[in-house]
């Protein structure tokens, strides 16, 4: 029994092993004894590196399943110009979506039957034992394994003495999308240069060398592991998608660069052609960036490759005039005509707690909180938003903009979804800290879409000529004198006769939750209407509709926030209410765009049977008149707009931020930072300097705080808050004390 628990124990281990191990497919000619040979020397080799390869006939192809492995090489033995297998077979590896790492002959075949650049006829033939390093900061040529690159940028590959066979590639201009990253010694003349060492869209890699790792150099055994490496890691990154002009030769090369910039920076970028939009599934991208030459003022594209990019639900990022242009055709504050354009070299940080001047890279923000961006002033966007509306985050502002009623933001963040970088500058014109701070937004935008991503529904009511729930996770909805129209339910507003009702759900799911519900109006209401709330002996969230076409928030019983958005008559809206027990933080959004909040909210009542969303209020016997359709019940709050985004950072100074929103009416939240326990001081002025209210006076932890200022009792105008803060730990009231004053504007 001993032995047999022991031999137990090692085959699972072994499995173990194997799972973490990264698994290599290596497809050979079995009819070629040549061909099997290296096979097997490949195998020994990169097994000893610690990869586990399996060997796979090429008549075995068709049945395999390669979505295990993390990349796949193609023999030398293989093919031979145009001659590779048949389409059935090529069409088993490619479709996989594996990257594929091509060798000698047989990889040049392979890619050819692709019609890639890198394949048959785009090459020559011939023996070669070195190579010309064309791109030594490469990561192929420092990651894992550093390569020691001599003065003249010549290494030795193979037997010096016996050269065995190479291919190079021939590529008089290289379109984008392709690296040439090695070149043949012997040719001087660059305009007629081979390639052995090319990688084209990400995904496929030549290696032009026939000869198997045994013959090869330790340089050129090292320099192959690195490519297999940068191969599995590139199909692992982050995929970014950056959409170019391609009859702009100017953003073609703006597009290399950033291409460039990015892959080196541990993303894997597709450049995709405006004309090629349509035909692109963007599912598997984390991202997606607008070139600066994609468009200029209201000229960008077609309405359908708007649409296109747009409806991916990705976040994005739109460059400069190009980006401009696209966000202006989403009718987006970002986008034109909100903007002007003008040569720039720096911007004023406005919000230096912000995440993306912290996160991964933190930004060095100086005293007068001033950056450069580039050395030579380059083209830059600046949006102009004299009154910031909600799901506007304004981030970086120019420089000489000295009036604040007329400032211009080249950095701004809109509807969580997107960014303007109005910089027009590639990343090569760019200073070390802008291109930091171009990381950290990329890293921020596919952070918060990954944070906001909606998992599937718990329930899913479509409401278009059933009550059924679609996901069958739970029962019907009650409905009662509700006639299906329009897609969806009529609602009439008769407390008496109409009713719709969820059926009971667990409390569990109530931790955090969302919910979204399309509806359409075809009267605006002469009393306070709910869209949908939740529970029915204690109701404690919901969605009304005003008399004044805006919407509020109903929380806590029989509190409400009231938003400045308004709905419209005959027009399908999508409501949708969001909240996150871990911060106690009620939101809702009209069509996307975040209409108000409440914080300390409490989301159920003390009855068990408190667990239901309907169209009614109990409280005042009112009930929805128009109709509804599509309610989707989330588990999770997964809609939250990064209102008060912290940097992933230990706090170390005082910090007081500006409030939020900022115009406001008639509530606005106030954020500081304590980096130790304080006497705290937190106070409004008017405009002639008098102190007209006091938030907060009295000691305060260390942490993060926020206070709100309901302002309903006093005038529209300008007025100022100040923080005054007093470390405990020190005897002298002024040393170590904080201080700092900002300004807020009320507008009813």
């Amino acid at each position: 029994m001993k032995y047999s628990i022991t031999i137990l124990l090692f085959l699972f281990l072994v499995q173990v092993k194997a799972a973490q191990t990264k698994q290599i497919a290596y497809i050979y000619s079995s009819s070629l004894s040549s061909d099997s040979s290296a096979a097997f020397d490949y195998k020994t080799f990169l097994d000893s590196n610690g990869y586990s390869t399996y060997l796979i006939r090429m008549s075995d192809v068709q049945s395999t399943d390669f979505s295990s492995y993390s990349a796949i090489l193609i023999g030398n033995g293989t093919g031979n110009l145009d001659l590779w297998g048949d389409s059935s077979s090529v069409a088993a590896i490619n479709n996989f979506n594996k990257p594929v790492i091509g060798l000698g002959e047989g990889g040049y075949a392979y890619f050819g039957r692709l019609s890639l650049n890198i394949g048959w006829p785009h090459g020559w033939h011939g023996p070669a034992s070195s190579m010309y390093i064309v791109q030594p900061q490469h990561t192929i040529f420092n990651t894992p394994n550093s390569i020691t690159i001599p003065s003249d940028s010549v290494v030795t590959m193979g037997n010096v003495q016996v050269p065995g066979n190479e291919v190079g590639i021939y590529i008089p201009v290289p379109p984008l999308n392709v690296n040439l990253l090695g070149r043949e010694v012997n040719e001087s003349d660059t305009s007629h240069n081979h390639y052995p060492l090319v990688q084209e869209k990400t995904k496929y890699f030549i290696w032009g060398f026939s000869d198997p790792p045994s013959k090869m150099t330790q340089t050129g055994n090292l320099l192959f592991l690195n490519i297999v490496d940068y191969m599995i890691r590139m199909s692992q990154s982050t995929k970014i998608a950056y959409i170019f002009n391609l009859g702009s030769s100017f953003d073609s090369s703006a597009a290399f660069t950033y291409k460039s910039f990015l892959d080196s920076s541990g993303y894997s970028t597709t450049l995709i052609n405006m004309d090629e939009v349509l035909s692109i599934d963007f599912s598997s991208y984390s991202a997606i960036l607008i070139g600066d030459g994609t468009g200029n003022l209201n000229s960008w594209g077609n309405p359908s490759l708007v649409a296109a990019i747009d409806n991916a639900a990705k976040p994005i990022i739109g460059l400069g005039e190009g980006g401009y242009a696209y966000f202006g055709k989403l009718s987006l504050k970002t986008g034109y005509p909100n903007g002007w354009h003008g040569p720039a070299s720096g911007i004023h940080i406005v919000q230096p707690q912000h995440a993306i001047f912290n996160t991964p890279h933190p930004i060095a923000v100086p005293l007068d909180s001033f950056v450069t961006m580039c050395i030579v002033p380059g083209n830059e966007v600046g949006i102009c938003i004299p009154i910031q509306p909600l799901n506007v985050n304004l981030l970086g502002r120019e420089l000489n903009a000295t009036d604040t009623s007329y400032n211009h933001y080249p950095l701004v963040q809109e509807k969580t979804k997107y960014f303007l970088w109005g910089f027009s500058y590639p990343p090569s014109n760019m200073t070390q800290t802008a291109n930091l701070l171009f990381l950290n937004i990329v890293d921020y935008m596919t952070r918060m879409s990954q944070s906001t991503t909606q998992s599937n529904p718990i329930a899913y009511y479509p409401l278009d000529s059933s009550p059924n729930d679609s996901t069958g996770n739970y029962g019907k909805m009650i409905l009662t004198n509700t006639p299906f129209q329009d897609g969806g339910i009529y609602c009439n507003g008769s407390y008496t006769e109409c009713h719709a009702e969820t059926p009971v759900f667990p409390p569990s799911i109530f931790n955090s939750f969302n919910v979204t519900v399309k509806f359409k109006v075809d009267t605006i209401p002469t009393h306070e209407n709910p869209v949908i709330r939740g529970g029915t002996g204690w109701r404690w969230i919901g969605i009304l509709l005003n008399t004044d076409s805006t919407v509020t928030l109903y929380y806590n019983n029989n509190n409400r926030k009231r938003s400045l958005l308004h709905y419209s008559r005959n027009t399908w809206h999508e409501a949708e209410l969001d909240y996150d027990s871990s911060n106690a933080i009620a939101q809702l959004y009209l069509d996307g765009t975040l209409a108000c909040f409440a914080r300390d909210t409490i989301i159920h009542g003390p009855y068990d049977y408190d667990r239901t969303f309907g169209i009614s209020n109990p409280a005042n016997a009112t009930v929805f008149k128009g109709i509804l359709k599509d309610l989707k019940i989330y588990s999770s709050a997964i809609s939250l707009t990064n209102i008060f985004d912290m940097p992933f950072q230990e706090l170390k100074t005082f910090q007081l931020s500006q409030n939020y929103p900022n115009p406001f009416n008639p509530s606005t939240t106030i954020r500081f930072s304590l980096p130790k326990a304080s006497d705290v001081n937190l106070s409004i002025y008017n405009i002639l300097g008098e102190r007209i209210t006091v938030l907060v006076s009295e000691h305060m932890n260390a942490g993060t705080h926020l206070v709100e200022w309901n302002a309903s009792g006093f005038a529209s105008g300008v007025y100022f808050y100040r923080l005054s803060a007093f470390p405990l730990e020190s005897r002298d009231m002024q040393a170590g004390s904080f201080n700092k004053t900002r300004k807020l504007i009320l507008i009813k």
